[in-house]
């Protein structure tokens, strides 16, 4: 798996290059992540690619999320595909993360 990463002004824009993240690549993209977290730290999840995501994906997600917000950072998605915008909704998530629609809105839009 590999994860192109740029950045916007202070935010740190993570882009997965796969099609799923699901069971055979979760614990890849926690290791591959976690090497880019820092205390404080602004991450925009671009999920552009990601047409395809299973329990393991969601709580990949999750645990982006704990470990951010423990480091008083933030997380946002952008640009998620319909079946990965529906599982979100279906299990609630949408309501824990904030999801843009572009990264460009995400960064405009952020508030910290």
């Amino acid at each position: 798996m590999e994860i192109e990463a740029n950045n916007h002004r202070h935010i740190q824009v993570l882009k997965p290059q796969v099609q799923a993240l699901d069971a055979s690549n979760s614990t890849v993209f926690k290791d591959l992540v976690r090497t880019r977290l820092a205390a404080g730290a602004a991450i925009l999840l671009d999920l552009q690619h990601v047409n395809f995501m299973d329990s393991s994906g969601l709580g990949a997600l999750v645990w982006l999320l704990r470990e951010v917000e423990t480091q008083n950072g933030q997380v946002k998605l952008c640009c998620v595909n319909k079946p990965v915008q529906l599982l979100l909704e279906m299990v609630r998530m949408h309501r824990v993360f904030e999801i843009e629609p572009s990264v460009e809105q995400a960064v405009s839009g952020w508030t910290s």
